[in-house]
Formats: structure tokens, C-alpha cells, sequence
């Protein structure tokens, strides 16, 4: 094989450069090689040199020295570095880079001290009134009730019936014990507890003193003798005196009906003059309005 010179080979006066050396070409070849080692040089023990053309595959090519050209001996020792050069003048400033990115942000310090409270403001304009809420359901209310029973709505008893200022009255005697008697059924909603009353009337005349009102309840239930079983008669005593005045006493103690009430019973009520009592003193005739009676609820309905 001629010695062929490429543009990639070195002058044919210079000798080439060494950079592998193997035994023979078996074990050139067992070595892998890639596109970094085209063009490198290899020795073999017998005396020739390749080239390395090509990889993948590997194409080596030998080539031949002139007459008296040997390959280049091994890099000598490298010499003492020389002394310095002198600084050279700085250079002109370069330009200024690009802004780098922002940093994340840092932790959120602690709260300070609250300040003093501001002045208060001025009031502002008054809203718009809210539309009504819906009616609420109709029913009773739960605790104490009243109810008036007129005396024109009570039954003769040993009294006697008049008229006063148009309004049915009836008259009791300051010497003769007189009663009246009338009676009806208190709603559901009744607790079936104890009653209380007061009583409204005027002096038929002038006179000083003053009037013992009693009254007592019996209960009724459904089958039950209509001859009423009274319990015991509560007094409410009052001081009156002059005629033609609306007189009203305060509240009484508790009544209990007899024969243990029920919700439902009939309640047969009998109000009475009481003239034996010490405190009824006025000479005159008393002229019944009619009374103010008092129960207590347990239920908003009747059903």
C-alpha cells in the first residue's frame, strides 16, 4: 500500500504523532472508538502506522513514513514557568446583565401593637324599613288567661235583676245573704288548675263601709249529677262608699273547683254577698257588674 497524504495528515516532512500503541492489529481492533478518536494514530509492534478514518465501523489505513523520518519521540519535561508579564489596563466595563428573577417572598413578620381606636364616625343614613314579616298562626297564650262573665249573662239566683246606666245589674242586701248562680265550660287549653277572680259593682246608695264578695266552683263531667258539688268558697273583701262609682276589687286567693275538674267539664260557679262576713260593713245594696275570672293555659290551641 503507497503512503497517502490527506489534508488531514501532517506535512510529510514532520513526523506523525503517536497516540496508540498495540501489539498487533487484534488488539487495535478490540478496542471501541468514536467520532473523537478519527484520525488518531496508531503503532503496532511490527514497525507500521495506521490511521483511524472512520467509526461505526472502524476503517484504519496505514501509512508510511519517508526514508529517515521516525515517529515523534515523547513529550519532553514541561520547562519552568517564566516570570509574569506586567498587569495589563482594565478593560471598559461591561454591559449591565439582564434583571435576574425575583426571590420568593419572605416570611410574614409578626402583628404589631394595635394602635389607638379612631374617632367615631359620623351615623349613616337610616336603611330602608325591611318588608313585614308574615302573620303569625292565631292560637291562645300560654300562661294566665282572663275572662269576663257579665252579670246579664248569669242566672237569677235569690238576687234581684235591675238596670243601671243601661247595663244589667243585680242587687244584693246588705242584711239577707243572696247568691247567683251561672256556669259553662273553660276552653281546652285550661290547665284544669286552681281559679282566681275579681269583682266589679257599684253602691245602689251613698254610705260608708265595706263588702265581702265569695265565690265557690263545683266541676261536672260528662254523666255527672247536674246537683253541683261545690268546693271551698273563696272571699275577696273590698272597701266602698259612695254611690254611682265603679267599684273593683283586687284578685283573690286561689279557688279550687270541687269533684276534681277535668279539661272538658261543665263548671257550675256560685257568687254570693257574703253579709255575715266581718269585713262587709256598708248598709247598702251592692249592684253587681259581674266578675273577672283567671286560669292559666297549658296549650296554644283548643284541638
Amino acid at each position: 500500500m503507497s503512503l497517502i497524504l490527506t489534508k488531514d495528515l501532517l506535512p510529510i516532512n514532520r513526523p506523525p504523532t503517536v497516540s496508540l500503541e498495540f501489539v498487533d492489529a487484534t488488539a487495535r481492533d478490540a478496542e471501541t472508538y468514536t467520532s473523537f478518536d478519527i484520525s488518531r494514530i496508531a503503532a503496532l509492534s511490527d514497525g507500521t502506522f495506521w490511521v483511524l478514518k472512520s467509526v461505526g465501523p472502524d476503517v484504519w489505513e496505514e501509512i508510511f513514513l519517508p526514508p529517515g523520518v521516525g515517529p515523534q519521540g515523547p513529550q519532553g519535561f514541561q520547562g519552568a514557568q517564566g516570570n509574569s508579564g506586567g498587569v495589563g489596563a482594565q478593560g471598559s466595563q461591561g454591559t449591565i446583565g439582564s434583571q435576574g428573577t425575583q426571590g420568593s417572598q419572605g416570611s410574614q413578620g409578626s402583628i404589631g401593637t394595635q394602635g389607638s381606636q379612631g374617632a367615631t364616625g359620623a351615623n349613616g343614613t337610616q336603611g330602608s324599613q325591611g318588608a313585614q314579616g308574615a302573620t303569625g298562626s292565631a292560637g291562645s297564650t300560654l300562661g294566665k288567661q282572663s275572662l269576663w262573665v257579665a252579670a246579664g249573662s248569669m242566672s237569677d239566683g235569690t238576687v234581684t235583676a235591675t238596670y243601671t246606666a243601661s247595663t244589667r245589674t243585680y242587687d244584693f242586701s246588705s242584711t239577707t245573704a243572696q247568691d247567683i248562680v251561672f256556669g259553662f265550660e273553660l276552653p281546652k287549653s285550661w290547665d284544669i288548675g286552681t281559679l282566681t277572680f275579681l269583682v266589679r259593682y257599684r253602691q245602689a246608695s251613698t254610705s260608708a263601709g265595706g263588702v265581702a264578695w265569695g265565690l265557690k266552683v263545683a266541676s261536672h263531667a260528662d254523666g255527672d249529677s247536674t246537683t253541683p258539688t261545690y268546693g271551698s268558697q273563696v272571699i275577696v273583701t273590698d272597701t266602698a262608699g259612695t254611690t254611682d262609682i265603679n267599684y273593683r276589687t283586687a284578685e283573690s286567693s286561689a279557688v279550687t273547683p270541687g269533684n276534681t275538674a277535668a279539661k272538658g267539664d261543665f263548671l257550675t260557679f256560685n257568687l254570693q254577698r257574703v253579709v255575715s262576713d266581718a269585713a262587709d260593713t256598708a248598709a247598702v245594696n251592692m249592684q253587681l257588674y259581674g266578675i273577672m275570672l283567671f286560669y292559666t293555659s297549658d296549650a296554644l290551641t283548643d284541638a
